[in-house]
């Protein structure tokens, strides 16, 4: 299983920017690999976070209805990784 960082998310469906392809393409080539593509909660709230921050202050500007429409197809194309107290407890010492 693979855990897809956040980064990949947002780089993937921003087609201007310059590492869309390679985002892109690797997706594609582990999805066609059968490798078990997850994310995890944390994943999903920073997504949000710059998916809808304004393009001036380093964000995406997406529309909160737009950003819905991604995380729900993220939510489609990947696991999404339960979000249990033993996640929290390490994510934080």
């Amino acid at each position: 299983m693979i855990l897809a960082d956040t980064n990949i998310l947002l780089r993937s469906i921003h087609p201007q920017h310059p590492h869309y392809a390679s985002a892109k393409n690797a997706l594609n080539v582990l999805r066609r690999g059968n490798e078990g593509l997850c994310v995890a909660p944390q994943n999903l709230v920073e997504f949000w976070a710059v998916a809808t921050r304004p393009q001036s202050d380093n964000g995406m500007g997406l529309t909160t209805t737009q950003a819905a429409n991604e995380l729900t197809a993220i939510q489609d194309f990947f696991r999404v990784l339960p979000h249990t107290p033993d996640v929290t407890k390490r994510g934080s010492g």
